[in-house]
């Protein structure tokens, strides 16, 4: 199975058989191992207007193990309150860079620190402007199934692209 954001699952069922999720590879068409989704599980809180409840699980086809030329391994989550603010956390993706002839086949990261609810929400106005000095996982409302990381100078963050990939 794969965690993703919900966003990138909702909408026309008749695009996913037609997509696959690559294993095993840091770039972005080359690589690893293709296998397509048999179910994708939306959370049935999800909202769009809000974007709460923002992640779906794919169900993958099955694969016989040994055609893997790689080990994968599988990421703990955290539970409750694990992250303490300041906590540096590692944003991966093949998304947009502020240079837009750069080259985005390869897997980038970058480190912000998580922030509070509170300066989630101050830097977002409470108008759900979207802006670049914060990386936030809504649009303008932050609920208790949120969570902030980012540098209120801006400068290092994620971006289109980005989206439904690992924090």
């Amino acid at each position: 199975c794969v965690v993703t954001a919900a966003h990138c699952t909702d909408g026309d069922s008749e695009f996913y058989p037609n997509f696959n999720v690559r294993l095993g590879s840091s770039f972005s068409r080359t690589g690893g191992l293709l296998v397509k989704p048999v179910r994708i599980h939306q959370h049935h809180k999800y909202d769009g207007s809000t974007v709460d409840y923002d992640f779906s699980i794919l169900e993958l086809e099955d694969y016989d193990e040994t055609v893997l030329p790689f080990e994968l391994t599988f990421a703990k989550l955290p539970s409750g309150d694990d992250l303490a603010d300041g906590t540096l956390l590692t944003v991966s993706g093949w998304g947009n860079t502020k240079n837009p002839n750069e080259d985005n086949s390869v897997l980038r990261a970058v480190q912000v620190p998580k922030v509070s609810k509170d300066v989630c929400e101050k830097a977002y106005g409470g108008f759900g402007v979207i802006t670049d000095r914060m990386l936030c996982a809504g649009f303008g409302v932050i609920t208790d199934r949120m969570l902030c990381a980012g540098y209120p100078q801006g400068g290092k963050d994620s971006c289109q692209g980005d989206t439904g990939g690992p924090l």
